[in-house]
């Protein structure tokens, strides 16, 4: 029996575009979208990216499911950029283990990225946070509904005690004693005293002082830049071996290392260099102060002085509800 001919009203060109569709093809693209993905990049871009990452960048932009050429290549470009940063930073090229918001927001927080216009970060962001979802299973992207735009100042959430424990012991196996000392400074006085990274890279010996009591323990000083104003906070008693060991160590100079004045974030670079498992987000100074903050708000510490140590005059507590422990208030509402 000869082979059935297709039905009038079926072009064999479809035929063909069905059968050579990508196995993660899943929208109805046109032949100018599909084009313009596998034909990334362009002759006239170089990109330092080998043949396999180019096909990781395609793939998942394929995922993506973009409806025009100028989306998709939009999307191509994106995270192309993006995959040539995680290979610098020796990350695996899985979408669950790279494509994650800790990631997307320390890509987009360091580099030339920095000086980029907040509307242009934040195009950046929607590009690989579209790309992200439609890879990845487990990494921890909000659904489409619920998603809230990231703020230059949102409250980026805390760290969790295991997370903290984990960079306490990547801490002590940094590989050089400059990278030791700084990461020890920033678990010590962000997390243990709710300090600014830019309050830290000025801290010495001097600034460190046991406090009256031994309920309180050590005491810092930070002063906010350019003024002469300051406050003192009581570091985390946990911390009394390290600060004491601090002082040791670096009796004079900045205590995190040597700083440059004119940046605002000088130790920024240091802390790109810092050596940490891939199973831990970025160690980001924001989110240690604000693990501070919730640690301190779940003991039950006043907000009036927590806001005095904290140096701010308030608090964004409708964000941080979602990270507070839950008790039963009943006994105390009822003013028992």
């Amino acid at each position: 029996m000869s082979e059935q001919a297709p039905p009038q009203n079926e072009s064999p060109t479809t035929t063909v575009e069905t059968k050579e569709a990508s196995p993660v093809y899943r929208g109805p693209h046109s032949e100018t979208v599909l084009a313009t993905i596998d034909g990334f990049p362009r002759a006239q871009h170089v990109l330092p990216l080998e043949a396999q990452h180019i096909e990781f960048v395609r793939d998942a932009v394929r995922a993506a499911d973009p409806k025009t050429p100028k989306t998709a290549y939009k999307l191509l470009t994106a995270l192309a950029g993006f995959t040539a940063w995680a290979l610098e930073q020796d990350l695996p090229l899985a979408p669950d283990r790279v494509l994650t918001p800790d990631r997307v927001d320390e890509y987009l927080s360091t580099g030339r990225r920095r000086d980029l216009a907040p509307g242009t970060r934040a195009t950046l962001r929607t590009q690989l946070r579209r790309v992200a979802r439609a890879t990845t299973r487990t990494a921890p992207w909000p659904a489409e509904t619920n998603f809230v735009y990231l703020r230059p100042n949102r409250f980026l959430p805390p760290y969790t005690p295991a997370q903290i424990k984990h960079y306490w012991d990547a801490a002590s196996l940094q590989p050089t004693l400059r990278l030791r000392r700084y990461m020890t400074c920033l678990l010590v006085f962000a997390h243990g005293a709710g300090l600014r990274s830019i309050e830290i890279r000025a801290l010495t010996a001097a600034d460190i002082s046991l406090g009256a009591s031994e309920e309180a323990g050590w005491l810092v000083h930070a002063s906010p830049r350019g003024t002469a104003r300051g406050r003192t906070v009581p570091v985390l008693r946990r911390y009394d071996r390290a600060v004491a060991q601090l002082r040791v160590d670096r009796p004079t100079g900045a205590l995190a290392g040597r700083y440059d004045d004119d940046p605002d974030d000088p130790l920024a670079k240091i802390r790109g260099q810092l050596r940490l498992p891939t199973s831990l987000p970025p160690l980001d100074p924001r989110r240690l102060r604000n693990t501070w903050l919730c640690e301190h708000l779940d003991r039950g510490v006043a907000l009036r002085p927590l806001l005095e140590a904290a140096g701010v005059k308030s608090l964004r507590i409708s964000e941080m509800l979602p990270y507070l422990q839950e008790v039963n208030a009943t006994a105390r509402l009822a003013g028992n």
